[in-house]
């Protein structure tokens, strides 16, 4: 890998040092560019090169499944993650949820708003204990950021994956502060939600989600296309 041509796709460097990428990336050059290409574009041709587009949207898919270790199928974009949240919330309504009680409100607001059963985990010495033992009494939700923006702590995703298999829960999970800076590969046995905006470590900017939905959760989460519910015209919010 040659440093000096990565450096070169980041023009702030010529005036700041940069370290504030888990608040907000520095955009490289190669994103502004295609980003610029696509709004002038719509402005200048409309929908004429609408084919070029989905592509570059399959390719991208692609690589966010190959980002996640999971099947593209599974795969999907949003605007952001707090939309992904909400969907979860209106379609996952069966079950108590647990959330850790100094998490990120947009990972804690919409189980409260849409009335969900909610239990809050304290973070302090006996936090797993305690997360175990309300895990331990099953079919429950655990919706919770994998790395927590307000100081770095950083969730043990392998406890907590053991758990939801153990005690059939289902995860929900904002790995937006944690994807592309430390490696993550979904479990295909684990009950899950993952999401993740890109304007942190995946340097795209804001505007763009993605998500993976195991496939125990894809018939009850219509927002996100099956190829067969496609084949068969299913419509999708």
């Amino acid at each position: 890998m040659n440093w000096n041509e990565v450096r070169g796709q980041f023009p702030i460097l010529n005036d700041y040092t940069y370290f504030n990428t888990a608040r907000f990336c520095a955009l490289p050059s190669a994103v502004v560019a295609l980003q610029e290409r696509y709004v002038e574009g719509l402005a200048h041709h409309g929908s004429w090169n609408f084919d070029e587009w989905v592509e570059k949207y399959e390719n991208a898919r692609a690589m966010a499944s190959e980002l996640m270790g999971c099947g593209a199928e599974a795969t999907f974009f949003l605007p952001n993650v707090s939309t992904g949240i909400n969907l979860a919330s209106l379609y996952l309504r069966d079950r108590p949820v647990v959330l850790m009680d100094t998490d990120f409100p947009s990972v804690i607001l919409p189980w409260q708003t849409n009335d969900h059963p909610i239990e809050r985990i304290p973070r302090g010495e006996m936090f797993y204990d305690q997360l175990e033992s309300s895990l331990r009494e099953g079919n429950k939700i655990l919706s919770v950021s994998w790395v927590q923006s307000a100081d770095g702590f950083e969730i043990d995703l392998e406890r907590v994956t053991k758990w939801c298999k153990a005690y059939d829960c289902t995860l929900v999970l904002d790995g937006t502060q944690g994807l592309g800076a430390i490696p993550f590969r979904v479990d295909p046995s684990v009950s899950m939600v993952f999401l993740s905006s890109s304007f942190k470590w995946l340097l795209a900017g804001y505007g763009v989600a993605i998500g993976y939905v195991s496939q125990d959760l894809l018939p009850r989460i219509n927002a996100v296309p099956t190829l067969k519910s496609l084949e068969a015209g299913q419509q999708i919010l």
